[in-house]
């Protein structure tokens, strides 16, 4: 995966933080440029948004209609077969695109966050990357049930924060529940939120990332 491929949104001066952010199934890079003001992100953080696109490949659930997904999914129940494969592949464009980022941005001030599909890839990068990263933020997302995800030390204090939808019937909410239990039990520092909503992003899950990016990049050194 190339950096000119992505979607990107620079601040007006020099960027001191990067926040990758993946799109879900179907959509494409610009999915989440709109809740960029709406985090309200503290002035003194000037970040630099990064929104991959995923391949284009057949989906077997959708009549294996091709369209943007970082893997397939073979069938709609909890307990499907995952598409291993896919998911590492996945896995590994994003490392390459943070070894791309870091030229220009510590990693320690690079955010890894994803939405659903982009959730699993953003957590799958995150624990496994070599550097250590700013945080996860995993939204509406899971930890496919038959997917082992390799952890390396560099992010074992890297702090996780997962969004999730009390309603949400796409990805259901124990699904969220299970990522965090699985976090904690390996020794990560979790924060686990549940919003009133189905599977989506509202403003007010927005104003507390918002915080929760402030409060992370705040305590950095972001000159």
């Amino acid at each position: 995966m190339q950096l000119n491929d992505c979607v990107q949104v620079k601040p007006e001066k020099e960027p001191n933080v990067c926040i990758i952010w993946l799109h879900g199934l179907g959509a494409n890079g610009h999915d989440f440029e709109p809740v960029i003001p709406h985090l309200e992100i503290n002035s003194e953080i000037r970040p630099w948004f990064v929104f991959p696109n995923a391949p284009k490949i057949n989906v077997t659930i959708n009549n294996s209609m091709i369209m943007p997904a970082w893997y397939d999914i073979f069938e709609l129940n909890i307990n499907r077969k995952t598409d291993t494969k896919g998911i590492e592949k996945s896995i590994e464009a994003i490392g390459s695109l943070i070894d791309q980022i870091k030229v220009k941005i510590a990693t320690e001030n690079i955010l890894l966050a994803g939405f659903s599909q982009g959730g699993v890839i953003a957590y799958g990068a995150g624990v496994s990357y070599s550097n250590k990263l700013a945080g996860i933020l995993g939204l509406s997302t899971y930890i496919p049930k038959d997917f082992k995800l390799n952890h390396h030390p560099a992010n074992q204090e890297t702090e996780i924060f997962i969004c999730h939808g009390a309603y949400d019937e796409i990805v259901p909410a124990s699904l969220g529940k299970e990522a965090k239990h699985y976090f904690e039990e390996n020794g990560y520092k979790v924060e686990y939120t549940e919003f009133e909503m189905e599977h989506q992003v509202t403003l007010p899950q927005c104003k507390q990332i918002g915080d929760w990016i402030n409060s992370l990049f705040l305590n950095f050194k972001t000159n």
